[in-house]
């Protein structure tokens, strides 16, 4: 039988590294393509980042509950789908407010697949060893920009940046969703 911590770590890590490299460094590749495709400024296609860290905060204490009521199993799954969700809408946007819009739903995902939901997850599934293991997780998420700046570079020049983040949206669904859901579903005796 699994021992649910390695589990919990080695599908939580690469969940982790997967959910940040497509979410919060996408702009670290993106940003350049965006502006020259669509033709605003630097300063917008930033404000988008800053829109999802604000509605992150915003949602934070919410966040938390939902994690403490219905499971961090749940909620990071939603999270994905969320994630999800706002880097599909983010592929399509036309104009400066959809983009705005769709990065506020991202932040939403953000704050129910990230770190902080991930911690909670780990104490949740292996409460006697959560320090240890978030200190393992945590080291896996420092992958996350080498891996998806080369990965959204070679996409960008490939397919383009639209194409790209729907190949960030597949991923998260792929990828994320299943870890998120699969690798919490046992807890330590």
């Amino acid at each position: 039988r699994a021992d649910p911590f390695r589990t919990a770590v080695c599908a939580l890590g690469i969940a982790q590294i997967t959910a940040w490299g497509t979410t919060y460094y996408c702009l670290g590749v993106l940003a350049r393509p965006i502006a020259r495709d669509t033709g605003w400024s630097q300063s917008l296609i930033y404000f988008g980042f800053t829109v999802s860290l604000l509605v992150m905060g915003a949602v934070s204490t919410a966040g938390g509950r939902a994690i403490d009521r219905y499971g961090a199993r749940t909620m990071m799954s939603a999270g994905s789908v969320l994630a999800s969700a706002g880097l599909l809408l983010l592929s399509r946007v036309q104009g400066e407010a959809a983009y705005l819009a769709a990065w506020a739903l991202l932040g939403l995902g953000m704050r129910l697949c990230l770190y902080d939901a991930a911690f909670a997850a780990l104490v949740q599934v292996v409460p006697s060893r959560g320090r240890q293991a978030i200190s393992y997780l945590t080291l896996f998420g420092a992958f996350a920009s080498t891996v998806f700046w080369a990965l959204g570079h070679e996409l960008d020049a490939a397919l383009g940046w639209r194409a790209t983040l729907v190949c960030f949206a597949a991923i998260q669904l792929v990828v994320c969703l299943p870890l998120n859901w699969l690798a919490l579903s046992r807890r330590e005796a």
